[in-house]
């Protein structure tokens, strides 16, 4: 049963100093009243009969000894007589008569009535002085109160927001134990995931398997690790090597899933990010690995540079200055994987992908035309396919895309030298039975490079792009190689088979179906024959 989070908060006044010193600031003003209202009365009338003392001894300092020893002898004689003769007696003192004693009397009266008067003042102010600060301490209560009353209140408000701060942090910690129990797990369950796939999906293309979909899956929670969802904040504050060699290996093989897929720009995010943090931890991968990602982000480069080729041309035109950056882009990242990493092959394959679509020239002031630099980056490209054909590198792919370049390079010569060369490297490529073997000493039996010239057959490049070539002798061409080349499988029903799973095929320019007999060579495929009449003459 869970208790509700709120209850379980302390439930203390938050800011307590501004309530004891708005206390103690009351209580001081309370004293302060009660000193005027108590204190102030009594030392006024200590101060009023001290007054009046000094309002009744009114006659001159001097002469009051005097008086008083002619007052003291006028009664010790008064005394010694008879009544009757008192009168008869007082005015023998002529310096003493009863007019004089009648004035002082007088005037004692005086200072007298003027001392009660002041004391009668006093007393009214001492009255109203007390009447105002009965009224002050009467009025600051009521103040006292309501500020009691509001910090009071406040406190309360305080301690509610207190409370509920409380019970929200409490929600928040909750949360973020969750948060740290999927971090525990994304980079717990990432290695694994590594270790299951291995490494074919990074050299998938060279060992000419496909991408195996089961890979594909893991990969996609690899991916789902590393980057899409829990692996930002799984893997944010890496601190260790082994830790960041784990999410860039996760990074890699999310990016070449990308590829797979033909979605670059994913992929870019990648490898972008992959950069990133291996600026961080340089030495967290092996060489080969930043080679890895070099050619992958080129590769990248070269699949959003065809999507964008297949825009149209004013569209081409305003990106033109995109598409040169991320062209030199591109081949900057080869020349890095090269310099890095020698032996990986895959970084040869892919500059000639670019040198046969996107080439720049190495001289910044080649003024060669369009054509001319096409031409050249495609003879690069066929020199880096020949030679991964000889190392035994992406042998399928290569020979796939070798077939391409002869032929635009013929195609935009119109030189029989350059027929000639694509017709005879075709020739020499291997039978299906020489590719089954070459499957076999590699020890990869289900290798898709086996059928090779099944995919040549279902490639558009070589069959609907023939702008410049003779097409009856072309088909021709084809027909009497595939006959030589294909005896495991019957070509025909091949190519049948691919027609029906892709209708645009019927479409294309050369048909191989058709029921007309083909054009026979009397001559076998040589060097450089001059195997075409008129090759640019057209059907």
């Amino acid at each position: 049963m869970h208790s509700d989070p709120a209850s379980k908060a302390s439930r203390t006044h938050t800011n307590g100093w501004i309530t004891v010193l708005s206390l103690g600031l009351l209580v001081f003003g309370l004293l302060a009243c009660l000193y005027v209202l108590v204190g102030f009365p009594a030392e006024a009338q200590v101060a009023g009969s001290s007054t009046a003392v000094p309002a009744v001894a009114t006659p001159p300092a001097a002469t009051q000894p005097y008086r008083r020893q002619q007052l003291q002898t006028a009664g010790v004689q008064a005394a010694a007589l008879p009544n009757g003769e008192a009168s008869v007696a007082a005015p023998l003192h002529p310096d003493i008569t009863l007019n004089e004693l009648r004035e002082e009397q007088n005037t004692v009266r005086d200072q007298l009535r003027q001392s009660q008067e002041t004391l009668r003042e006093a007393a009214d102010a001492q009255r109203r002085i007390r009447t105002v600060s009965a009224l002050f301490l009467g009025v600051f209560a009521i103040i006292a109160a309501l500020i009691v009353i509001q910090v009071y209140l406040q406190a309360r408000a305080w301690d509610r927001d207190s409370s509920r701060a409380v019970a929200e942090v409490e929600a928040v910690a909750e949360e973020l134990q969750a948060v740290r129990d999927a971090r525990e797990e994304a980079r717990d369950a990432l290695p694994g995931l590594l270790k299951a796939v291995g490494e074919q999906p990074l050299g998938f293309q060279e060992e000419g398997n496909a991408f195996s979909p089961r890979a594909l899956a893991s990969i996609d929670d690899i991916d789902h690790l590393a980057y899409v969802g829990h692996g930002r904040l799984a893997f944010r504050d890496l601190s260790v090597e082994s830790e960041a060699a784990v999410y860039l290996n996760g990074l890699l093989l999310s990016a070449v899933a990308h590829l797979t897929r033909s979605d670059p720009w994913t992929a870019f995010a990648r490898l972008d990010h992959f950069f990133t943090e291996l600026a961080r931890f340089p030495d967290a991968v092996e060489r080969r690995r930043i080679a890895q990602g070099y050619s992958y982000r080129a590769l990248a480069a070269y699949q959003a540079l065809e999507a964008q080729d297949g825009e149209p041309s004013w569209l081409r035109k305003a990106e033109r200055a995109s598409l040169e950056y991320l062209s030199k882009q591109a081949f900057a990242d080869l020349a890095h994987a090269t310099a890095v990493d020698p032996e990986w092959k895959h970084t040869t394959f892919v500059e000639a992908l670019l040198c046969s679509r996107f080439y720049i020239a190495e001289e910044n002031a080649d003024n060669s035309s369009r054509t001319d630099l096409y031409v050249r980056g495609l003879r690069r490209a066929v020199s880096l396919y020949k030679g991964l054909i000889e190392e035994k590198s992406y042998r399928g792919p290569a020979r796939r895309n070798l077939a391409h370049s002869l032929k635009r390079i013929a195609e935009q010569t119109g030189e029989k030298s350059d027929f000639s060369d694509f017709g005879y490297t075709l020739n020499s490529f291997p039978s299906d039975e020489e590719l089954v073997d070459e499957a076999l000493a590699a020890r990869q039996p289900a290798s898709q490079d086996r059928f090779l010239w099944q995919w040549l057959l279902g490639d558009e490049e070589l069959f609907s792009n023939v702008e410049g070539l003779n097409l009856a002798e072309y088909r021709a061409f084809w027909i009497r190689m595939l006959d030589n080349k294909v005896h495991l499988r019957n070509w025909r029903a091949d190519l049948g088979e691919l027609q029906q799973a892709k209708p645009p095929m019927r479409e294309w320019s050369i048909q191989l179906l058709h029921a007309e007999p083909p054009i026979s060579l009397a001559n076998s495929i040589s060097r450089r024959p001059e195997r075409f009449d008129n090759p640019a003459s057209g059907a």
